[in-house]
């Protein structure tokens, strides 16, 4: 076999391997969405409206990875799509902060967020989020959940 030939594979199989540990590409596109609360499902904390703003914040996707930067509370939430699917989740966490949960000022030890998310169009996904609050009182420990959808701005 002739060696231009050789070298002419080599290169030839190191670029389909480059390709492959890039991750796929997905439908979703990056920029910031606003997502919506649609139907709550669970709000120990009296915190949620139908239809209000739940969060607002960028999507950066690189691969399989996915960051909503920015969202709710300022956390940078962090995920990964799902094997074989347009869906993908994002997690994060914040601290010391102040809310008001059940009618009740709370400064809180921890909040975080679990957002499962399926993509509908590049622009648009929905799914559902779980909030959890962690405080020092009884008012300032609870849980709300809810279907949202996300709309890219």
């Amino acid at each position: 076999m002739d060696q231009g030939f050789r070298n002419l594979c080599a290169l030839a199989a190191a670029a389909a391997l480059l390709s492959a540990c890039s991750g796929r590409s997905h439908d979703q596109a990056e920029g910031v969405y606003v997502l919506t609360v649609g139907a709550p499902l669970r709000d120990d904390c009296s915190h949620l409206t139908s239809g209000a703003e739940l969060s607002r914040g960028e999507l950066v996707v690189a691969g399989n990875t996915v960051r909503m930067k920015h969202g709710l509370y300022g956390m940078l939430l962090a995920g990964a799509y799902r094997s074989n699917e347009e869906s993908f989740y994002v997690d994060g966490t914040a601290g010391n902060l102040n809310e008001t949960l059940n009618g009740t000022d709370c400064l809180l030890d921890r909040i975080a967020l679990h957002v499962d998310a399926t993509t509908d169009t590049p622009d648009t996904f929905h799914g559902f989020a779980r909030l959890r609050f962690e405080g020092q009182t009884d008012p300032c420990i609870c849980e709300v959940w809810t279907s949202y959808t996300a709309v890219k701005q």
